[in-house]
């Protein structure tokens, strides 16, 4: 977070990437990559760079949930709180990316997601 300091179980990645409890940076770089492409999350960021006058994008704060999947948040880091825009769940050893679908609180892939939406 790029105003506050860092608790003891949170990393820093950069002003745009805050990390708790996962020690593996070659599979947070991948889950964030991964993320940036999907393009709701890529039209987000660049909203998000445009408001802020590019001092900032999307963040994503990720967590371990147990061994076999990782929460993501993503949204916006104000100066006075996180704004959660999606939450996301990743599977590390399948990759699968499911998404929080906000009218159910159910999670889909994104592919049903991005039809749910439309």
């Amino acid at each position: 977070m790029p105003d506050s300091p860092a608790s003891k179980n949170e990393k820093i990645i950069d002003s745009n990437i805050v990390v708790n409890k996962l020690s593996d940076a070659t599979l947070e770089a991948k889950i964030t990559d991964t993320l940036m492409k999907i393009p709701f999350v890529e039209n987000t960021n660049q909203y998000l760079d445009s408001l802020t006058r590019h001092k900032q994008g999307i963040t994503f704060i990720i967590d371990s949930v147990g061994a076999n999947e990782i929460s993501v948040m993503a949204g916006y880091n104000g100066p006075e709180r996180f704004e959660t825009y999606y939450n996301f769940t990743v599977y590390p050893k399948t990759f699968d990316i499911m998404i929080e679908y906000p009218e159910t609180g159910e999670l889909v892939p994104i592919e049903q997601y991005i039809k749910l939406k439309k």
